[in-house]
């Protein structure tokens, strides 16, 4: 490992190449419904690519909290939560945008958004 407690896209490769058949004894003696295939997508959506012109890395502790986490189910609080924070997120980039928050564009109702939906369908103005 060229970063210690850091995992990268290459090492990761070898490991699953070299070590199939004990990745996934650990899986399932650890009760982590997963296989190699989702390891690969769960390493490319929490990896980072480094600010230099190094491979994308994930943090080994991140990786392993990751696997626990995800054989959990989502409860409809989690969504909710969820929705808020992608509510706040989307408000923030209105406002950085310079648009107001209840503006016409961010519910729709822009002539480029009636469009998409056509003529007939509701909401249009």
């Amino acid at each position: 490992m060229d970063d210690p407690g850091k995992l990268s896209k290459s090492e990761f490769e070898a490991k699953i190449r070299t070590e199939r058949h004990k990745l996934e004894e650990s899986l399932i003696e650890a009760h982590i419904p997963s296989d190699v295939e989702h390891l690969r997508e769960l390493f490319e959506l929490r990896s980072k690519q480094p600010a230099s012109d190094k491979e994308p890395q994930i943090e080994l502790e991140d990786f392993v909290d990751c696997l626990h986490f995800q054989s959990k189910e989502v409860s409809q609080r989690t969504l909710m939560r969820m929705e808020g924070r992608i509510k706040s997120l989307q408000n923030l980039v209105f406002t950085l945008m310079g648009e107001e928050v209840d503006s016409p564009k961010r519910h729709g109702t822009s002539p480029r958004a009636r469009a998409r939906r056509g003529a007939d369908s509701p909401g249009t103005l």
